[in-house]
């Protein structure tokens, strides 16, 4: 065979062997670009005019070739129109994951620090977590010293101020609980407050109109104030609407409302106890065994669903409750009479020695420190069972806050949701 034919039969032979390389390239290039991509540790910009072919081959570094790139973009229409923006290449996605968010135009949002207010959080404590971020002082805080300037800078131009009951002499119950993200921290720390006050008041705004008839309430305020009574008393949401109840029924049966978290906001906004007998009898504002009514302002910042048990409470017949056990997440035990109420605070005590005994099993050493604790605790809950034994019902026009100023009547019958 002449050199001629065989170069003839060869030249056919590699150019298949050619293309079937480069079809193994290109196949193996295309679905390695398709791969996770490196994680970067700066991030990733893509700035305006930039196109998908420029993106891939920034994200796939240099180990293809521009063919490879033109090709598999080619392949891959969908990724057209790709969004400018800061993106995070963490190296947990893919390539098409990536500008599958590039085409959303899913950026990073920036991580600012956060206020978190929590149910039942008193306004103080708002105070010290905002003065613990970086370049918040009490200087840059100075006009929640003026709460009404405040509230009516915020509130007014909306016509928003009249939703919580007017201008206040303090913020105390008037900011919706919920986490404020700080994008300006060090130039504008009350920009939370400015928003948490105008959720309260824009929330207060819908829920207020749309209020069982008949509450004992003389205005919003009234609401946030009774609001955060029952916020305090339970962290068992289904519970709400009857404390709720009970305190309606207690309001117009003109009992006083011996609830111990006021009795605490009284000794200090920021006290967390043990709450002793001289608390009980020390007379102050906030203290709803001394005085009728309602307390002053709120004690706290009541969430929606206490503001919702306050505007719609259960229809009960109820006048006391105790907690069942040292357990709080265990609830309460409501009762229509004293009596009643006495059964059930014996078997509280009976729950919380029963566990201070098992306690004191597993932990040796700690009986006189528990001994103190516990005559504390008795003698307290004697101190409350003495007073609320001689609590009665009158029949006496009901009162609202504890300024002697009447709150009304539910049209004649038992507090809670009529018919």
């Amino acid at each position: 065979m002449s050199r001629k034919v065989k170069l003839l039969i060869a030249f056919p032979l590699l150019l298949i062997v050619v293309a079937a390389a480069s079809a193994w390239y290109f196949q193996t290039a295309l679905e390695r670009l398709s791969a996770f991509v490196p994680d970067k540790l700066e991030v990733y910009s893509l700035r305006e005019g930039m196109v998908e072919r420029q993106v891939v081959s920034d994200l796939a570094g240099r180990d293809f070739m521009p063919v490879v790139i033109s090709l598999w973009v080619k392949l891959h229409p969908e990724f057209r129109g790709i969004q400018k923006g800061d993106y995070h290449i963490d190296g947990q996605r893919t390539l098409p994951e990536i500008l599958g968010l590039m085409v959303r135009g899913d950026v990073i949002k920036e991580r600012f620090p956060q206020l978190v207010i929590p149910e039942g959080m008193a306004l103080p404590r708002v105070r010290e977590r905002l003065l613990g971020m970086k370049g918040v002082s009490e200087a840059r805080l100075a006009a929640l010293d003026k709460p009404r300037e405040f509230m009516e800078r915020v509130l007014k131009k909306d016509g928003l101020l009249e939703a919580i009951g007017g201008a206040h002499d303090s913020l105390e119950g008037l900011l919706m609980p919920a986490t404020y993200p700080l994008p300006k921290a060090e130039t504008d720390p009350l920009r939370p407050l400015r928003q948490a006050l105008y959720e309260m008041a824009d929330f207060m705004a819908i829920s207020w109109p749309q209020r069982d008839e008949g509450l004992p309430l003389e205005g919003p305020y009234e609401a946030l104030i009774l609001a955060s009574l029952v916020e305090r008393e339970t962290p068992v949401a289904e519970e709400l609407p009857e404390i709720a109840g009970v305190f309606y029924n207690r309001l117009q049966k003109k009992m006083r409302l011996q609830t111990d978290p006021a009795v605490m906001y009284g000794v200090s906004p920021t006290f967390r106890g043990p709450l002793l007998r001289s608390h009980l009898r020390a007379d102050t504002p906030y203290n709803t065994y001394t005085r009728e009514g309602l307390t002053p302002t709120p004690i706290c910042m009541p969430g929606r669903k206490a503001i919702l048990a306050v505007l719609h409470p259960n229809s009960t017949e109820a006048l006391y409750f105790v907690a069942k056990g040292p357990n709080p997440l265990e609830g309460h035990a409501f009762s229509k009479t004293n009596e009643e109420h006495v059964r059930a605070a014996k078997a509280y005590r009976q729950r919380v020695k029963e566990a201070r005994e098992a306690k004191q099993r597993e932990q040796e050493g700690k009986d006189q420190q528990d001994s103190k604790a516990e005559a504390e605790e008795n003698d307290l809950l004697d101190a409350e069972e003495e007073l609320k034994g001689k609590e009665r019902p009158r029949d006496s026009k009901p009162t609202g806050k504890q300024d002697g100023k009447a709150t009304g009547k539910r049209d004649g019958k038992p507090a809670g949701k009529q018919g």
